[in-house]
């Protein structure tokens, strides 16, 4: 039998045979009938797959032939992979030891200031459409920052005749990385994928920021990770998460490159953060939103979290993302809260947390920007999207 090309999804499947349906469900994080479509889709390659019904497990009869992920031990593996993290996580501590940058935010009176709000990535992550056609990966993802930094000073130019702005609020929302834990059995090789999810996400922000400095007199970065970062790797740091040492490396390289008017919050121990606007006049607040409901203010749940948010940091308006969905909602009539979507397009994951996206030839939208005054904590809004 000739050697079959798997997709990504495919690949992982065969890797846990054999096994039950409900046991790769389980393994690749969908439901039993998908894992099912997808055994389907591989036999109509020609590979056989056949069900032993004695002990309720599907199996490769033509393993050598068709299995392209390592065969190297899944403990192995994940020892590589937490031997690197580890790695990683302290040569950029000790890089970045106590330095820093403080850069002012004066604003002038009449003035605004300007946020982007970037969230779920998910860089690493590839998706591909009904055809088997890759309509989301690495590259892809990396290309959506440049075309945010890209729309973000169209609308700087094009809100000049109305607006004057003093400081870029740039607030990355998490989940940068798509990787999520790691763990016994992964079916890809971890140290290399994590590896190139940092490399490109870094690239990105640095290049993305770069370009808001030369902008903007003063460009404020908030970073808060995500769920899909966080890692149980031995030996790094209680917070571990691959979104904060991407955030960390990032610094690294900013202050590396002597940028003067740019500040990085980093939000290291929580999943969640305030921030000043307008040199405190105002308070923004962001959360990745994997502990906050779907939706803000519509059960007795979803009120209790958020309001319990409001009296405790006394917030004027509020981003967060995980849902990949995009709407504006507020908080007892009062402070805005902004969910903007993932640039990713809708998979399995998606709809099992959101509505999905539908896929048209309409903008998709990957990120939100607004301005906030002197007088209001928004005066504006509009969704940057992948028409330029």
């Amino acid at each position: 039998m000739a050697d079959v090309e798997l997709s990504d999804r495919q690949q992982q499947l065969v890797h846990y045979l054999p096994a039950s349906a409900a046991s790769l469900a389980d393994s690749i994080g969908v439901s039993p009938s998908t894992a099912k479509d997808h055994i389907a889709a591989i036999r109509e390659k020609g590979i056989s797959l056949p069900y032993d019904r004695d002990n309720g497990v599907y199996y490769l009869k033509d393993e050598p032939k068709v299995r392209r992920v390592s065969t190297k031990h899944t403990g192995t593996k994940t020892r590589e992979a937490n031997n690197f993290i580890t790695e990683v996580e302290r040569t950029i501590l000790r890089r970045l030891g106590d330095t820093d940058v403080i850069a002012p935010q004066t604003p002038t009176p009449g003035n605004e200031d300007m946020i982007v709000f970037l969230t779920d990535l998910h860089i690493g992550d590839r998706v591909e459409d009904q055809s088997g056609a890759v309509v989301y990966d690495s590259e892809k993802a990396e290309a959506v920052v440049d075309t945010v930094t890209s729309q973000a000073l169209k609308l700087k130019e094009t809100m000049g005749g109305v607006a004057s702005f003093d400081t870029l609020h740039l607030v990355y929302g998490g989940d940068v990385v798509t990787n999520e834990n790691i763990y016994d059995g992964q079916a890809f090789d971890i140290e290399s994928m994590l590896a190139d999810q940092m490399t490109t996400g870094v690239r990105a922000m640095t290049r993305q920021i770069k370009s808001f400095a030369e902008a903007f007199d003063t460009v404020n970065v908030i970073c808060q990770p995500g769920n899909h970062g966080k890692t149980r790797a031995s030996g790094v740091s209680k917070q571990a998460n691959m979104d904060l040492v991407s955030y960390r490396w990032v610094k690294d390289r900013l202050i590396e490159s002597d940028i003067q008017n740019v500040n990085m919050r980093i939000s290291e121990a929580t999943w969640y953060m305030t921030f000043p606007l307008r040199g405190g006049e105002w308070r923004g607040f962001v959360t990745h939103g994997q502990d906050s409901h779907q939706h803000v203010d519509s059960t007795a749940a979803s009120k209790g979290r958020w309001r319990g948010w409001l009296n405790e940091y006394q917030f004027d308006v509020a981003f967060r993302g995980h849902y990949h969905e995009s709407r504006i909602e507020n908080v007892q009539n009062g402070p805005l809260v902004v969910e903007s979507p993932s640039p990713k397009p809708s998979d399995e994951w998606v709809s099992r947390i959101g509505q999905g996206a539908v896929e048209t030839d309409r903008p998709q939208r990957l990120a939100f920007a607004c301005g906030t005054s002197d007088a209001r904590p928004m005066t504006w809004s509009c969704w940057l999207d992948d028409k330029e």
